[in-house]
């Protein structure tokens, strides 16, 4: 099946011919000297201007800027990032990388840092509508390999974009041969429960339904995709925004999400696991019995929950939360009396800037960083 590429100008990331103008309306920006003070202390913001503006590709932006900027966040606020299953997948091929998802930015920008350093090419990225909150920032996703999903609309512009980004997808990973990354749910898992959408493995299908479904999705290589943070970018916003949307109508201030980006690239994250899981191909899908295609995306989504779990690293914090929680020490062994105390001190911490009842509060910090050891267990038979 093919596409014309024109089709899509309406979520695409830039093209070759429209990168230099991005980047100068970048450079230009009021914001653009406080960003380089933070990322690149070393560095004038007239000298990292000139290096942007020598750019003439994506390629050369990544390379040369992006790269070296998301080693400088790994390196300022973690304790490092280790990486599992570059073995799994092949530089000759393209792939639909569906993953967790616990940061705006870093989720993705991660996965790219690993794929350059272990000399792939860089993924494309998916990213919502409501993040375009400003020019300058719609130009430093599009400048990145970044592609739209809309978010709200009427039912039939819901469908719409729907199938266009289903499109979109198709002809990337099958035409252009380029990876993509999309999250395996609308928004950041803010409890901690890392859960595949059925509707989003839907809507990759519906873009060919010409050939049969195994190999419908079986020419998309979907591979899971699994990050763990030590320390939860953003939890105490997390916390909050549940704590709140579950007594009131949330609605979500102005550049609050713009806060929550800031707030996921600053935050001390302690150590950061990412695993790349093994591709699903047709025999995966063949092996799938269903009653009804909703029942078979439902069976595929878990199938994929399966690989994210098992692939999600749980640290001490995981253990402490889950015993915590629970009163008990069923993992005790897992961590330390002095691990244990450090933990609690941060929630409390944590928690001082939070308005609600404390402990309510309590139990949801809790639940964000105890979940995965649930899920994980569950699909283990281990744990209720």
């Amino acid at each position: 099946m093919q596409f014309n590429p024109d089709h899509f100008d309406k979520i695409r990331p830039y093209n070759a011919d429209e990168i230099q103008p991005a980047l100068k309306r970048i450079v230009e920006d009021p914001l653009f000297p406080r960003f380089v003070g933070f990322l690149f202390p070393e560095m004038s913001a007239d000298k990292l201007k000139g290096v942007i503006m020598q750019c003439r590709t994506t390629e050369e932006l990544q390379h040369n800027i992006m790269h070296g900027m998301f080693q400088a966040i790994v390196d300022k606020t973690s304790d490092g990032l280790t990486v599992e299953g570059i073995q799994n997948i092949s530089p000759d091929k393209a792939y639909t990388y569906i993953a967790n998802h616990r940061d705006i930015v870093l989720d993705s920008s991660l996965l790219g840092l690993v794929l350059v350093e272990a000399g792939f090419d860089s993924a494309e990225i998916s990213f919502g509508s409501n993040l375009m909150v400003s020019p300058v920032i719609s130009d430093i996703w599009k400048v990145n390999k970044m592609f739209t999903v809309f978010r709200g609309g009427t039912n039939r512009e819901k469908l719409q974009n729907s199938l266009l980004l289903s499109e979109y997808i198709r002809y990337t990973v099958t035409e252009k041969k380029q990876s993509i990354w999309i999250a395996q749910r609308s928004g950041r898992a803010k409890d901690g429960n890392d859960k595949t959408e059925p509707g989003l493995l839907k809507m990759l299908y519906t873009s060919n339904r010409d050939i049969s479904l195994e190999k419908n999705l079986g020419e998309m290589n979907i591979t899971p995709t699994s990050i763990s943070y030590e320390f939860e970018p953003c939890d105490h916003l997390k916390v909050q925004e549940i704590y709140t949307s579950s007594r009131e109508d949330y609605e979500k201030k102005p550049r609050e999400d713009v806060k929550s980006m800031v707030a996921g690239i600053l935050q001390q994250k302690g150590r950061i696991r990412l695993v790349i899981g093994k591709p699903l191909g047709i025999d995966d899908f063949s092996h799938i019995e269903y009653n009804s295609i909703n029942d078979f995306f439902e069976k595929l989504a878990e199938k994929i929950d399966r690989q994210i779990y098992m692939n999600y690293h749980l640290w001490p914090n995981n253990y402490i939360a889950y015993d915590l929680l629970n009163s008990t020490n069923l993992h005790r062994n897992e961590y330390t009396p002095s691990q244990k105390d450090k933990f609690w001190n941060y929630i409390k911490e944590k928690m001082k800037g939070l308005q609600g009842d404390e402990n309510d509060l309590e139990q949801l910090f809790l639940q964000l960083y105890a979940n995965p050891v649930r899920n994980k267990f569950q699909i283990e038979g281990g744990l209720s």
